[in-house]
């Protein structure tokens, strides 16, 4: 309905020029913007000055005078119109928030994270990493069973492992092994839950985002390998530097900083300046 745009910061904004063409306002765009801006919202904090990129002859860019609006100034302004396409702008606008919160919408420096991820999330010993760090963080919690989360997380339970690899006559040692055999890109798709969970995402976030990383890993095909206790790493430099980064995920790792929503990263920042500081 409407494009949305992604600032340094990761956070979304539309174009005050799309709202005007989209609200078929009739006033022109120069008249009517001040206008919406004097129902209380603030420069540099609900609307920024931008160029906005458009087409002109020969398909080259031209850069035009706009404003950056805010999602949630956005919101605001589709409603002061009390129109039916203003209302369905804002329902628009509503239910992109609950996809980006629960992880179901992505922008592009999140997808080409989380290519990044796929790329190593292949190895057993990551999985494992981040299965460990997922089990820190939640099993001190009352009544806890880890098996019975796991089950309810990925849909397989030990049994139903057992059940199914019997009836295909194949033999396993472990789980992980049993899934391998069944359905292997799944094994990302389980690990990249673990990250997400250990980042203190919710679970519907780290589903939606594990459910896009199996998609990309059936994409790229990437190695699915148990490393766990042998002597070779045939990891290449770069995979072992996007291991190295996300094993930093509760400091400053590079790739899942693109994840973090705006309140994580502020801490994040004001966290690095007490460091640089000290």
């Amino acid at each position: 309905m409407i494009d949305v745009y992604y600032n340094l910061k990761n956070e979304p904004y539309v174009f005050a020029s799309d709202l005007h063409k989209l609200l078929k306002i009739g006033t022109p765009l120069s008249k009517w913007f001040p206008r919406m801006i004097e129902y209380g919202f603030t420069e540099n904090v609900d609307f920024f000055s931008d160029d906005k990129y458009v087409d002109s002859a020969n398909n080259i860019k031209k850069a035009v005078f706009d404003w950056a609006v805010t999602i949630d100034m956005a919101k605001n302004i589709a409603m002061i119109q009390r129109t039916a396409t203003g209302k369905a702008i804002r329902d628009y606008l509503l239910n992109l928030d609950k996809k980006v919160t629960e992880g179901e919408y992505l922008n592009h420096a999140q997808i080409m994270a989380l290519f990044d991820i796929c790329k190593v999330m292949g190895y057993f010993s990551v999985q494992k990493f981040f299965e460990n760090e997922h089990y820190e963080k939640v099993f001190k919690s009352p009544g806890f069973n880890w098996w019975q989360e796991r089950a309810s997380l990925f849909g397989y339970s030990a049994k139903e492992l057992q059940e199914a690899l019997r009836e295909l006559g194949i033999k396993y040692s472990n789980q992980k092994q049993a899934i391998f055999k069944l359905e292997k890109y799944d094994l990302i798709r389980i690990g990249v839950v673990d990250l997400f969970l250990s980042m203190g995402k919710s679970k519907a976030y780290a589903k939606n985002v594990g459910n896009i990383a199996k998609t990309i890993a059936k994409e790229i095909k990437p190695d699915i390998y148990n490393d766990i206790g042998t002597s070779l790493d045939f990891k290449s430099n770069d995979q072992k530097l996007i291991i190295t980064d996300l094993k930093k995920y509760k400091t400053d790792s590079v790739i899942l900083n693109k994840f973090k929503n705006v309140g994580e990263q502020k801490k994040l920042e004001l966290n690095t300046d007490k460091n640089t500081i000290l």
